[in-house]
């Protein structure tokens, strides 16, 4: 669900990420540094 929630905002990046599945927790790490 919280994949989900972030792919509505349209974030190439994020996607990539949430398609090798392995990589979780990078992924998370981009989210942050987005935000910042």
């Amino acid at each position: 669900a919280l994949i989900w929630s972030k792919m509505s905002t349209g974030l190439p990046i994020e996607i990539r990420s949430s398609l090798k599945g392995q990589n979780y927790v990078s992924f998370c790490r981009l989210d942050i540094d987005i935000h910042r």
